[in-house]
Order: structure tokens, then sequence, then C-alpha cells
């Protein structure tokens, strides 16, 4: 369907909520082709269209995710097992999802009106009732009528790996299985906390 194209590659991409690793394509893609496979010469699969964006100005912008021989998902896959990818219960919603991949100095700049506090870190606008979020009590973003916040969660690392935004926290959750305990580091105000969890499925939840 298309190739990577490595020489402009964009491994954080600001649009979308992409992971990191992931390559801009050089084919024409448009909406549709999502999930697609990305095919080499030799006919292997090498990613999986992952996010595609229409711009007035430039055109259609196509990403891909790698797949590598090494990735011991795909063993899993040839042998029929069913994987399910894992979730904390917390969302980034409405005009929010613009934040979705702050750098340090923009969550500061960002944290001068919100009140953000002064380490960056991830923080959500909403938490899914039941989830493992809410079951270990994560507090998400409220603000007053002045868009100061009034509470609200900082996320500054994984299982002691430091992340500065949501679409970090995210990747990092990614990177475990459902059923396995994660350590974050919160920021609650002024407080560090330490917060377990416990990781679910996606299948797991209801709609």
């Amino acid at each position: 369907m298309g190739s990577p194209d490595r020489a402009g590659s964009q491994r954080r991409p600001r649009r979308g909520h992409l992971s990191p690793g992931t390559l801009q394509m050089s084919a024409p893609l448009v909406p549709g082709d999502s999930g697609g496979p990305i095919l080499n010469t030799r006919g292997e699969l090498t990613g999986i269209v992952s996010y595609i964006s229409i711009s007035r100005n430039s055109g259609p912008a196509s990403f891909a995710v790698p797949v590598t021989a090494s990735d011991a998902r795909l063993a899993d896959l040839r042998a029929g097992k069913k994987l399910d990818a894992p979730i904390i219960g917390i969302g980034l919603n409405g005009p929010f999802t613009t934040f979705l991949t702050l750098d340090a100095a923009d969550f500061r700049r960002l944290s001068d009106v919100l009140k953000l506090g002064d380490t960056p870190g991830a923080f959500f606008t909403s938490v899914v009732r039941g989830s493992p979020a809410d079951r270990a009590g994560l507090k998400p973003l409220e603000l007053d009528d002045q868009d100061r916040r009034v509470s609200g969660d900082i996320v500054t690392a994984v299982d002691g790996k430091r992340i500065i935004n949501f679409d970090e926290f995210q990747y990092a959750v990614r990177t475990y299985k459902p059923g396995d305990t994660i350590t974050l580091s919160v920021l609650r105000g002024d407080k560090p906390l330490t917060v377990k969890l416990t990781l679910i499925g996606r299948s797991q939840t209801t709609p």
C-alpha cells in the first residue's frame, strides 16, 4: 500500500494520538485506508496504517505503526491468541485533545493559564466509573469559572519512567498487559503520591 518515508518520518507527530516510533508515509493515502498493511518489496508486513489526516494546505498525511519480526505479539497472533489492549480508564476530551502531546515548555505555558503546577506531566479530564483509574482514586481535571484548576492529578511517571504528557502516559500503559499492576507517580496539588493500579483489557469494559 505504501512505503515509510524514513528521511521525512516524524517520530512524534503533534497531530493525533500516535505512539513513539510512528512513521510518516510517502504514499498519498486517504481516509478509509487506515488499518491497511504496509508491505516491503518482498511482500512482508512492515507496518499498519494507523492515522490519516487531511489538511487544506498540505493535503493528506498518513502514519503507520511499524511491525518487527522480533515483536512477541506476532507469535501470539500466529497461534490464534486474542490480544487485548490494556487500559486504565481515563480520557482527555473536548478542546483538551489539542494538548495530547505537550512538551515541557508548552505545559508550563498552559500552566500559566490553568494553574497546573510547575512539573510537566499527564493530566486528564475524565475517569470511567468502575475502571482501574476510578478504583485507584485518580482525580480528573476540574476548572473553576475562570478556567483555573480546582483539582486534578498530574501523572509524572509510570513504574519510574518519566512522562510529560497524556500521549506518553497512554503509550507507557500500552507496553503492559491486562492484569499487570503498575505504579504511578502522581502530583495532587503540591503533594506527591504513589498510586498502584491493575490494568484491565479493553474488552472488559462495557460500552
